[in-house]
């Protein structure tokens, strides 16, 4: 457990994340990356219909996003979506053009909320063209001080345990 102080970012952390430019992000000729989606960085991609709005407004055929604070995978092929969202650490979501346009919603590494409070994120393999999902255990009770210490919403602090 993180007993240590709680401090504010340094200004020069916030000053570099506010000109970080504004998605969609290419990392690739077949992947990119935006917060929400393509269109909208705001917007949550929460199902299918959302989801084949944002893979068809993708310029490439894999998508990453984390809005939703879910992970979650949908694929396209034709004109049908399927959520083909995987269960378990450590999953892997095969990409490529043999298999359809795909959307992985890596989840959150800071505020979870599928119901597994461990921090969620995706690692991007672009030479195999795969992704892995991946969960681990992280400071909850530090990241709830760092909340509280912030004046932000107990209810923000409280659902961390539980990753709702």
């Amino acid at each position: 457990m993180d007993t240590g102080a709680i401090s504010s970012p340094p200004l020069a952390a916030l000053t570099s994340l506010a000109e970080l430019p504004k998605g969609p992000l290419t990392l690739s000729p077949s992947v990119e990356f935006c917060h929400g989606a393509p269109f909208d960085e705001d917007f949550y991609v929460q199902d299918a219909l959302d989801a084949r709005r944002a893979i068809e407004s993708a310029s490439t055929p894999v998508y990453l996003n984390a809005h939703t604070y879910v992970p979650a995978v949908f694929r396209a092929h034709g004109l049908s979506v399927r959520d083909d969202s995987p269960f378990g650490d450590g999953a892997y979501i095969v990409a490529g053009p043999t298999n359809g346009y795909l959307l992985v919603n890596v989840g959150s590494v800071r505020q979870p909320r599928d119901g597994d409070p461990r921090a969620a994120f995706g690692v991007l393999d672009g030479g195999a063209e795969t992704v892995k999902l991946r969960r681990v255990e992280y400071g909850v009770a530090a990241a709830q001080q760092r909340i509280i210490a912030a004046g932000l919403s107990l209810a923000l602090a409280n659902r961390l345990e539980v990753g709702l």
